[in-house]
């Protein structure tokens, strides 16, 4: 939805349909999938625009032997769009092998060719999970055969968005309209600007609240909020 270009990494040659995205919160990734998803199942490389996600909590079992069964389920009963490993970082091996997230990676992992006939698989982390994902499981690089990077929104871009979103929920007046990306801008600066606090808060949802409380604002002032 943002109109930027994500960055890429991997083997751009791979005929895998399969890929992974790392991203920042409210980066984008969930809108991307679902473009993604569309854009496939109209050019008929799977057999439906469902976007499916799938946890640590759906793949791992309770118990020695569980696991493999109830990821091989998941899979099944999830299969047709794009089936989304969500975090996989949190099923990383751990010291004291009290886990069963290995398991339930290279179940999946050794699933994906049964069903790339009608399904794409994606793994989704942020960048530092992915990379963590990427060293405890290196070969699933062969098998995501492109990895991108969506980064965090740009101040351009957020203003892009609330412009896109408010045109079908409000018209400003021209000496309004003018206004308005230094409002954003404003807006952005109120909250510690482009830095490290800027992740938390950076997405589509906290445009809607942002576009909503101008709406709030409006009404209860006479429409001269921004003006003022």
């Amino acid at each position: 939805h943002s109109g930027e270009t994500p960055a890429f990494y991997g083997d751009a040659g791979s005929g895998s349909l399969h890929f992974s995205l790392a991203g920042p919160t409210g980066s984008g990734r969930r809108t991307a999938l679902a473009a993604v998803a569309n854009a496939f199942c109209d050019a008929g490389l799977i057999t439906s625009r469902e976007v499916r996600y799938l946890t640590k909590g759906d793949l791992e079992g309770a118990y020695v032997g569980h696991t493999p069964g109830r990821t091989r389920a998941a899979i099944a009963a999830n299969q047709g769009g794009l089936i989304v490993i969500s975090n996989p970082s949190s099923m990383l091996p751990l010291a004291d092998g009290r886990t069963y997230g290995p398991e339930a990676i290279n179940t999946v992992l050794g699933c994906i060719p049964e069903y790339e006939q009608n399904t794409c698989f994606v793994f989704v982390d942020t960048q530092e999970g992915m990379e963590a994902f990427f060293k405890h499981y290196p070969h699933a690089r062969r098998v995501l055969g492109k990895n991108f990077q969506l980064n965090d929104l740009s101040l351009e871009t957020m203003q892009r968005i609330f412009h896109l979103k408010a045109q079908h929920r409000l018209t400003f007046a021209p000496d309004v309209q003018e206004l308005l990306d230094d409002f954003i801008a404003n807006w952005v600066n109120d909250r510690g600007g482009l830095g490290d606090n800027f992740t938390a808060w950076t997405n589509g949802a906290a445009i809607d609240q942002l576009l909503t409380d101008v709406i709030t604002s409006w009404t209860n002032q006479g429409g001269e909020t921004l003006k003022d």
